[in-house]
């Protein structure tokens, strides 16, 4: 599992992008929040795989992409999801009344629509010279193709789009997998994506808040969606970490992975960097995330197992702090 994308955070910001679009509640499994065009006019929102650390060399050109999504209100002609490359390239779109396109060529009406119902939408994509890419909507495979597809590099966004008013396009819960490792190394199949919040004292509270004004460091963090310059955490010095106690799950769930988010960005442009942080039983693991800018942007790493080396559970996830350490 190398990519997991909830909108409960409902952060807006880069390298994600919103045109005529939002984030808003959700009526989904699991409930919270979901991407969503508006009836404001053509609408798009563009979520990026860039986000997530390199530290485990995840393959997004050989992988599996579930997206849940609806089309609400429109003709479904002017609706899709699809795949783009890092040169911004279609590499697969699917429109909610049943065409399907392979870059820019047309494969026909493959006998499904995507309306009101959320379904879930998966992609199986392998970008070499012996590649392959397979559609699937809850389970049932709608379309192949076997070629050459090097011409794209790999999975950069994962995109809705509706070119019309005064409809609406909806899509939550994205995971990808690559083929590595012994598990999610095929498809993510049905699930859900849960967020948590900030909420208690970690172990670790090195960092200094924002508007320090009394308040403890998660309290800096916990807001949603963030609050910018308004409370933040802050530090410049060397491995400083601050981990936090978060809510707890819901109900008891199969857990595949976590994912440690973060909206965060550099005083001034320089090299300094952040890993995300899981602490479970006094055993730490530690990824760094991509580069920072000088603007708040959202930055993270996924976690298969905990920290013990076992796969999550709720008891685990509930015990369990996260947080950043930073990386001069």
């Amino acid at each position: 599992m190398i990519y997991i994308r909830g909108f409960e955070d409902r952060s807006e910001d880069d390298p994600d992008f919103y045109s005529a679009a939002g984030i808003v509640a959700s009526d989904i499994t699991g409930g919270g929040y979901c991407a969503s065009t508006t009836t404001t006019g053509a609408g798009e929102v563009s979520v990026c795989t860039a986000e997530v650390s390199d530290d485990d060399s995840p393959d997004f050109s050989n992988c599996y992409v579930r997206v849940y999504v609806k089309a609400v209100g429109m003709d479904n002609d002017t609706a899709y999801w699809e795949l783009l490359d890092s040169a911004g390239a279609t590499i697969v779109r699917v429109y909610a009344h049943g065409l399907v396109y392979i870059g820019t060529d047309n494969k026909g009406d493959q006998g499904f629509t995507i309306d009101s119902s959320w379904v879930r939408l998966e992609f199986k994509v392998n970008l070499s010279v012996s590649g392959q890419i397979i559609v699937k909507i809850d389970g049932t495979t709608y379309y192949t193709i076997s070629t050459d597809l090097t011409a794209y590099d790999y999975v950069y966004k994962i995109r809705t789009k509706e070119a019309s008013n005064p409809g609406k396009t909806y899509m939550d819960d994205i995971v990808i997998n690559d083929t590595s490792g012994t598990k999610n190394n095929s498809w993510p199949d049905a699930g859900h994506v849960y967020g948590l919040t900030a909420n208690a004292v970690g172990t670790n509270s090195e960092l200094t808040p924002s508007p320090d004004t009394g308040e403890d460091n998660y309290e800096d963090v916990d807001e949603a969606p963030n609050d910018a310059d308004t409370s933040y955490v802050v530090s410049n010095a060397d491995e400083a970490i601050d981990t936090y106690g978060f809510t707890a799950l819901p109900e008891e769930l199969i857990v595949k992975g976590v994912a440690v988010h973060t909206v965060t960005k550099l005083e001034s442009a320089g090299t300094t960097k952040i890993k995300a942080v899981t602490l479970y039983s006094g055993n730490y693991e530690k990824k760094t995330v991509p580069d920072l800018a000088t603007d708040y942007e959202r930055r993270g790493a996924v976690f298969e197992d905990a920290p013990d080396g076992n796969a999550w559970t709720k008891t685990k996830i509930d015990a369990a702090e996260f947080g950043i350490e930073v990386e001069v």
